[in-house]
């Protein structure tokens, strides 16, 4: 699995690139103390969370989600023969 931090892109939010690999069934999506957004670019997943009160959410390519700070999201990844590639930016919270 690989992660990367890329620089400040035109905001001074950081955003990071997660990529899974094939084969690949479940992915916690780790909390964060502050809101972020998830942009998928290649494989499909379920998303589950305690905010969607058992409901699951379909996350193909081109998808975008919120996630809300010091929240996780568990992924169920539905494109194990082709892996996943994710897009996420996030503003941290100054504590």
């Amino acid at each position: 699995m690989a992660h990367g931090v890329y620089g400040k892109i035109a905001t001074k939010s950081p955003a990071l690139y997660v990529q899974l690999p094939a084969e690949t069934e479940q992915y916690t999506v780790a909390a964060v103390n502050g809101a972020s957004i998830i942009i998928v670019y290649s494989g499909r997943a379920k998303a589950d969370s305690c905010s969607l009160n058992g409901e699951t959410l379909k996350m193909k390519r081109g998808s975008v989600i919120f996630i809300s700070a010091n929240e996780s999201v568990q992924l169920n990844v539905e494109s194990r023969d082709s892996g996943m590639l994710m897009f996420r930016a996030y503003c941290a919270l100054e504590t």
